[in-house]
């Protein structure tokens, strides 16, 4: 019989990445949300998100970095801390 053990850490790996972030993307407004996911989790470039979301490019690489912004604050205390990152 396998051990099942080994298979905790498949099981927690997902959890506790979801767990990590689902609080943090809460903070996001539901425009940010969506423009992250399409381009940061579905591999969309900033130019399909566009078309996608009917919106300029301009307005989707905003989204994108005030979404990483608000996400870098969030999680400052996860990543170690103090980091500049030109907020």
């Amino acid at each position: 019989m396998p051990d099942p053990t080994k298979y905790v850490g498949l099981l927690l790996g997902p959890l506790l990445f979801a767990l990590v972030w689902a609080w943090p993307m809460e903070a996001l407004s539901p425009a940010l949300r969506v423009t992250l996911v399409l381009h940061a989790v579905q591999g969309m470039s900033q130019k399909e998100v566009a078309e996608v979301l009917d919106c300029a490019e301009g307005t989707v690489a905003w989204r994108i970095s005030e979404a990483r912004r608000i996400l870098r604050q969030k999680l400052k205390h996860v990543l170690g801390g103090e980091q500049n990152h030109d907020d």
